[in-house]
């Protein structure tokens, strides 16, 4: 078995539709994404710090004829750290982002952490105390769960980072609506930026973790009739666990409305987020027709 280096990064944007293209990507039989998709180890100090072993377990294999070894982690996005430290340790890496109106990506980001059962303000509070927060990947607001809905939305300005240290040469972008609507040709587009063969067919993925986690734990765990059976004292142990947390408050995650902004607040956005698109459209020469509101 030998371990390898990855060479291929999907660093975001997050609720872009990144674990669908870590999917596709895997697909091709020269390409080998990591079996945990995000493992966060070159923006995260406690897992850099540990040293590479455990991460390059995620790259393990015996085939011999993978030209990309990748892996997914969001938080790369907007990490200096993550991208100095690949430059010092990744030979030739490759970038693919996948970004979605922002003003989407935002909404999607904050419906996605109340279907988890996070605490959170209203939409315009939330989105008003981000405003001037940096983004540290080291410190997450719960458990793992960022907020930084503005700083994440900031492609151009993350991206113009990226394209300072590996080139813009090294760098494919995609859409999430042309992901949506034409998969094989956007797909086929990374397999031409790493210069391997393209596909013909490719299993269509519809990655939804948050759905497919609540359709699969009720299915096999019943959990309305496990709440019904479980005293009061043992489930006040039990919360404290956060994975049967997340177990025992599936039914009610799922019942939580999602938001939807009014246009007053869609303006709002839009004003908060156009001149950094503007700037996305100068350093990467893509138009983003798709995103109306920044014609």
């Amino acid at each position: 078995m030998k371990y390898r280096f990855p060479n291929l990064f999907i660093p975001g944007a997050g609720k872009s539709g990144t674990s669908s293209l870590h999917l596709y990507l895997n697909q091709h039989p020269l390409v080998q994404m990591a079996s945990v998709k995000e493992p966060h180890f070159f923006s995260i100090d406690k897992y850099f710090e540990k040293g590479f072993d455990q991460y390059l377990n995620l790259f393990s294999t015996s085939a011999v004829n993978i030209k990309y070894y990748g892996e997914s982690s969001t938080t790369y996005m907007a990490s200096l750290n993550a991208i100095r430290r690949i430059q010092q340790y990744i030979a030739d890496p490759k970038f693919i982002f996948i970004l979605r109106n922002p003003i989407q990506r935002i909404v999607s980001h904050y419906n996605w952490l109340l279907s988890q059962g996070r605490p959170l303000n209203s939409f315009r509070e939330e989105l008003e105390a981000d405003i001037k927060k940096p983004f540290n990947p080291n410190f997450s607001f719960y458990n793992g769960f960022y907020k930084s809905y503005l700083e994440l939305s900031h492609y151009g300005k993350w991206i113009s980072e990226y394209i300072r240290v590996f080139g813009r040469s090294n760098i494919h972008i995609i859409i999430t609506e042309e992901l949506n609507s034409q998969p094989m040709e956007t797909i086929n587009s990374c397999y031409r930026f790493l210069e391997i063969s393209e596909l013909k067919t490719a299993v269509k993925i519809q990655a939804n973790g948050t759905q497919k986690s609540y359709k699969t734990n009720r299915a096999r765990l019943n959990l309305p009739a496990i709440k019904k059976l479980v005293p009061n004292r043992v489930k006040n142990y039990l919360i404290q666990n956060e994975f049967t947390k997340q177990l025992l408050l599936q039914e009610e995650k799922h019942n939580i409305q999602t938001y939807s902004p009014d246009e007053s607040v869609s303006i709002w956005l839009t004003n908060l987020l156009k001149d950094d698109v503007m700037f996305l459209k100068q350093i990467t020469a893509i138009n983003f027709s798709s995103w109306k509101e920044f014609q």
